[in-house]
């Protein structure tokens, strides 16, 4: 990688480099000229599998939930059992939390932790 400095081009790493500053790359024995920008992060993950989701309660958690004699908390498990993945921004989603956190099945403080952006192991 170099990078034009003074009209010549120079060798330097992408640490080196600032926005719009022109720098070019070697390409099948060529080069490819570019101007820098800024890596663009990935999108956040907020689509993870049923297991990673259920993975994110603690055991004692998921005992409660399974065990529950609650019409809802039974509601909110068996929905659960019947999808393959889980939208942590989906409104149904974000009240199951509220739900269970009001039960102290969860504890206060307990859904944020659970709804943090997705990891790829969890797609």
């Amino acid at each position: 990688m170099q990078k034009l400095v003074n009209g010549i081009w120079t060798d330097t790493t992408e640490a080196e480099l600032t926005v719009g500053e022109q720098y070019r790359i070697s390409v099948g024995g060529g080069w490819e000229q570019k101007a820098y920008s800024l890596p663009v992060a990935p999108p956040a993950i907020r689509k993870i599998t049923k297991r990673a989701f259920m993975q994110r309660f603690t055991q004692p958690e998921r005992t409660l939930i399974r065990n529950s004699t609650d019409d809802i908390v039974i509601d909110i498990y068996e929905d659960l059992k019947s999808v393959n993945n889980v939208n942590l921004d989906m409104t149904d989603t974000l009240q199951a939390l509220a739900y269970l956190e009001s039960l102290s099945i969860i504890s206060a403080g307990r859904p944020a932790a659970i709804l943090v952006d997705g990891t790829i192991d969890e797609v």
